[in-house]
């Protein structure tokens, strides 16, 4: 199997939207901001991304029901592409577990 991992902190910057599929799996919906200066060839470099996040199941509702905007989070996942409504591709993390950063 090949690896497909990813930790990320940041700020909830969209209002979580929360479904249920047909099939009645819940799924919360939003976008979480990052900001941070990483080293990279022996020189800071500011990184900054805004990453469409979901985290669907009856584990993850217990940490998404209270979510609201400008939450500090610690996201971690795997990443896969989807294509959206208007066919742009997007990189979404789907989240395996959600902490609160306080």
């Amino acid at each position: 199997m090949t690896a497909n991992c990813l930790v990320l902190s940041g700020v909830v910057s969209r209002e979580p939207k929360h479904s249920v599929s047909p099939a009645g799996v819940p799924h919360c919906h939003f976008a979480l901001d990052h900001e941070s200066e990483q080293e990279e060839a022996g020189h800071l470099r500011r990184a900054w991304c805004r990453l469409e996040v979901v985290a669907s199941g009856f584990e993850l509702q217990t940490q998404t029901a209270s979510l609201t905007t400008a939450m500090q989070l610690r996201v971690s996942g795997f990443i896969c592409y989807r294509k959206t409504a208007n066919g742009l591709g997007t990189v979404v993390l789907h989240a395996k577990s959600i902490e609160q950063i306080k």
